[in-house]
């Protein structure tokens, strides 16, 4: 009778429902984190003024400002209530640098220029489109640093290519995704997709860059060296 009785205690265990998986509550997302937005309600005030503020940047930094900023892709815009940093795809790759010998719009005439400039030099001649400036950037030489670029844009200088010749970055052969990667001032990190961001403050009619107030908005813009443009 016992043997039975411990049977059915057995089997009315077994039969019974196993108890539910505890529900683990999701983590509400912090208020002034990165949030998509639907729609933006804000424009710039006109009309636009384009200026080029820095080139060649490894990072950008924007400071924590009343109302936080849009941040405007070509998929839609979010909005961040905090200071925050870009970083460029490429912000430790090594660098390289040239002299840009000119630039040049079509590209045939580019093409034809660089092989001159190879034959005449003996040097690496690239020339290398730029989607920013619309036009051919022909780059002479391949340098560890602008000290060792100098002798060489004396020689083109002096051989009648050009006075105003700058010691530039050559573009990285070493290849990278253009996404932006956001690390905000409270040590959160994003990524937004795309070749550039529109950044503009949600309450102000400035944006600090550097230290300097600019008026409207910003557009960070991932250049063809793996680095960024403001």
């Amino acid at each position: 009778m016992k043997f039975r009785f411990a049977v059915v205690v057995i089997l009315l265990a077994a039969c019974a429902n196993p108890p539910a998986p505890k529900v683990v509550p999701q983590a509400a997302r912090p208020t002034h984190a990165l949030t998509p937005v639907a729609s933006v309600a804000k424009t710039i005030v006109e009309p636009r003024i384009r200026v080029g503020m820095l080139s060649d940047q490894t990072s950008v930094t924007f400071p924590r400002v009343d109302g936080g900023y849009y941040l405007i892709t070509n998929t839609g815009a979010s909005i961040l209530r905090r200071g925050f940093t870009d970083a460029a795809p490429l912000n430790a790759a090594t660098i390289r640098y040239a002299v840009q010998a000119g630039a040049i719009s079509d590209k045939p005439s580019a093409e034809t220029f660089a092989s001159r400039l190879r034959t005449d030099t003996n040097q690496r001649v690239d020339a290398i489109f730029d989607p920013a400036a619309g036009a051919y950037r022909i780059l002479v030489g391949d340098f560890p640093d602008t000290q060792s670029a100098q002798p060489l844009r004396n020689q083109l200088v002096a051989a009648g290519y050009g006075k105003d010749m700058l010691v530039v970055r050559r573009p990285t052969d070493q290849p990278f995704e253009r996404q932006h990667q956001i690390v905000d001032d409270e040590g959160e990190r994003s990524t937004l997709q795309g070749e550039s961001i529109l950044v503009m403050p949600v309450s102000g009619e400035t944006v600090t860059i550097d230290q300097k107030p600019y008026r409207s908005a910003a557009r960070v813009l991932i250049n063809n060296r793996g680095l960024l443009n403001i």
